[in-house]
């Protein structure tokens, strides 16, 4: 029986993550060759870049102890499709890029935290300065960070066609009404939410303790998001705001924590040291 039960635990932890695919290139990959392979293994999923400063999983580090001077690596973790993680690595003259498809990403879920020291080398990475504290993405100029000694501030302009309607008849609603329209807008509060991660989070490394995909995970954003209360408190006062404020955190030692958007396709995120 022992037998038996130490054979069936070896057999789920040996199930953990599971090899799917791998590539070489020497002596390195082009950009562009790397990422045609993270699109075609990824399905064109979302790839979230591993931050080694941030809160890690057991799976994951199972697959980065294979890997031990990785380069860098990926992970995808969305609803339609197994998780998956990519890990570029050196391997004599060559670089190797390999994919594992692992368990549900399940570490337990962490309050909001900024790091007390930021390395502008990970911070940076993705940008250029513009000036002395003024940063553009290298890919997208639309995107923009300015740096003072309290805060970093994130924007990222992409107008929309469409602006978001404000219901400023919301208050002589049904409540049946009433909840399908508050129910509308969070929907479009999280298409703008994910969009903003895509921007904002996924383009640094080295800020939070949060892994990128963490963001998109409810059980860890819930507390941090905008409620259907507040949208409904909105909606009732007849006025539009200048600005959503769709995510707002304060970490243990106070940094505040905060996203914004206009609904016509303005964004904002604002990191304010105490």
């Amino acid at each position: 029986m022992k037998t038996i039960f130490f054979l069936l635990v070896f057999s789920i932890f040996s199930l953990a993550a599971k090899p799917i695919a791998s590539f070489s290139a020497t002596p390195s990959f082009s950009g562009e060759e790397l990422f045609m392979k993270l699109d075609e293994v990824g399905k064109n999923g979302n790839w979230m870049r591993y931050d080694t400063l941030s809160i890690s999983d057991p799976v994951l580090e199972k697959v980065l102890k294979k890997h031990k001077d990785f380069l860098a690596a990926w992970v995808i973790n969305s609803p339609d499709q197994t998780p998956k993680m990519a890990v570029l690595s050196q391997v004599g003259k060559q670089e190797k890029l390999s994919f594992y498809e692992v368990d549900k990403i399940n570490t337990r879920p962490e309050m909001l935290s900024v790091h007390a020291k930021l390395f502008p080398e990970l911070v940076l990475s993705d940008y250029q300065g513009v000036s002395t504290n003024e940063f553009v993405h290298k890919d997208d100029p639309a995107l923009k960070l300015k740096i003072d000694n309290s805060s970093l501030y994130f924007s990222y302009t992409r107008r929309d066609k469409t602006p978001l309607r404000f219901d400023g008849k919301f208050a002589s609603l049904s409540f049946e009404e009433k909840a399908k329209v508050v129910a509308e807008y969070k929907d479009f509060f999280l298409y703008e939410y994910a969009l903003m991660l895509r921007a904002f989070i996924q383009s640094t490394r080295g800020i939070f303790n949060w892994q990128a995909w963490h963001w998109y995970m409810p059980e860890w954003n819930q507390k941090y998001f905008i409620s259907s209360e507040e949208i409904s408190a909105i909606l009732s006062s007849g006025y539009p705001p200048a600005k959503f404020r769709i995510f707002s955190a304060r970490t243990s030692r106070q940094v505040l924590v905060e996203m914004r958007t206009d609904g016509n396709g303005f964004y904002e995120m604002n990191i304010r040291m105490p």
